[in-house]
């Protein structure tokens, strides 16, 4: 469809769905405000798109699944005449919540990202979200298969995964993503077409996701931004038949911090306000607290230095609660991390001095923070101090962190790499920064 000629199959499907403008609409909305998505549709906005306008991206697919409910069948924005919706998401990019599907299409992807012909294509990660925070609970996962697995099994699981987690922290993602999603493939496969228990496979689920959203944060740490978001995704559905909404709601923070990397704060913002607004009131106040950060985040990449700075108090506020139980998953999120968030944030919006002063603080817990989390921190703080005019200080502490920042396996290294030497060259003929310069210049 083109121009302005009626959109007949958005006609269609309201008619089918015995919806008017105005009900629809405020379906829309009732439906983005249980989401916490800021989308706000009108009956006259609905009345020009019968006309043959054009929703936005994240508009459209609220559209279709507000339809889709409506219907009882799925209902995609192609269906309903919107463009650039023609091509559908491809497994790797569509969170699945029907149990037996969810299965196929997690070992499938294991399979292919391992033998390395998993599908490289972007996604747009709203429509992910957006079904998980409105996909219903699974009542049951227990499974009649092949052989039989108990908690012992999802015990052993956890114990590799914390090997991985390790490898990962300690040396970049680069260093062990590929025996990671082989051992995915080759030994977690099999046990989801086993025979379960509810409560084995529930924390079968959630082991599984876990696994794989760390296999999702080692291909953001190497670059690989599709193969991270499709991991991303995978997980969340994952964590959806798990039960496990916390576990989810740290899969969207995980999205909103790649995004934000990746040059898109204004998705990052949403997700991560997704990801704050779903969790329940009385859940951890750690992960409130890394929400919060990952919306400050996102705000100082807007801009928003009024926005980002309430983000900041609020993170810090929750991070100085009582927390009852904090997931062993996001229990790296302590002082040294937040001080670490805080630092970026006044980076992105050019506060050097602030951006320095949390950098301090940061580096000033030694026994906190990953490796790779803490060269980043050094990184960010020389960096502040060339934008705050102390070369000779900033050298110093370039010159210190590139060793550390080189061993590691980690595309997002190289790109905090060539940000610093990029503030620092203006002051090549300051003592000590030729030399950074020329250890840091890349191989050619």
């Amino acid at each position: 469809m083109t121009g302005r000629e009626p959109n007949r199959l958005l006609a269609a499907a309201i008619n089918e769905a015995g919806c008017s403008a105005a009900g629809l609409a405020r379906r829309i909305c009732d439906a983005a405000e249980s989401a916490h998505l800021p989308v706000r549709t009108s009956h006259t906005q609905i009345g020009r798109w019968l006309e043959g306008q054009q929703p936005r991206g994240p508009v459209a697919r609220m559209v279709a699944l507000v339809l889709s409910e409506k219907l009882g069948r799925t209902i995609t924005p192609a269906d309903l005449g919107f463009e650039g919706h023609g091509v559908p998401a491809p497994d790797a990019l569509r969170m699945v919540t029907d149990p037996v599907e969810a299965l196929r299409v997690t070992a499938d992807l294991w399979r292919a990202d391992a033998d390395g012909t998993a599908a490289r294509q972007g996604a747009d990660l709203i429509g992910p979200v957006l079904g998980w925070l409105t996909a219903e609970p699974v009542e049951t996962v227990a499974c009649d298969g092949v052989g039989h697995i108990g908690m012992a099994d999802v015990e052993a699981l956890r114990t590799t995964l914390a090997v991985f987690v390790y490898l990962d922290n300690e040396y970049g993602g680069g260093r062990a993503r590929d025996a990671a999603v082989r051992y995915l493939a080759d030994c977690v496969a099999p046990l989801l077409s086993a025979s379960f228990s509810d409560a084995v496979g529930r924390a079968l689920f959630t082991a599984a996701a876990e696994f794989t959203l760390l296999t999702g944060w080692m291909a953001y740490d190497t670059g690989s931004s599709d193969t991270a978001r499709s991991a991303f995704v995978h997980a969340l559905a994952l964590a959806q038949l798990a039960g496990d909404r916390a576990l989810g709601a740290s899969v969207l923070s995980a999205m909103s911090h790649q995004a934000n990397h990746t040059g898109d704060p204004r998705t990052a913002l949403v997700i991560a306000r997704a990801a704050t607004g779903s969790l329940a009131a009385d859940g951890s106040t750690t992960l409130r607290a890394q929400f919060h950060a990952m919306e400050a985040r996102a705000a100082a990449g807007l801009g928003d230095r009024a926005a980002c700075l309430r983000a900041l108090s609020r993170s810090e506020t929750e991070l100085g609660r009582t927390d009852r139980e904090v997931p062993p998953w996001i229990a790296y999120f302590d002082t040294c991390e937040f001080t670490d968030e805080a630092a970026h944030c006044h980076r992105d919006l050019g506060d050097d001095r602030r951006a320095i002063a949390a950098a301090k603080s940061c580096l000033a817990h030694p026994e906190q923070g990953s490796p790779r989390s803490r060269v980043f921190s050094r990184i960010v703080y020389a960096e502040s101090l060339f934008g705050a005019g102390e070369a000779e200080h900033g050298a110093s502490i370039a010159s210190e962190v590139l060793p550390h920042a080189t061993a590691l396996a980690s595309r997002r290294t190289v790109a905090y790499l060539q940000r610093l030497r990029a503030k620092a060259e203006p002051y090549s003929s300051v003592a000590g920064v030729a030399d950074f310069l020329e250890q840091s210049a890349p191989t050619r």
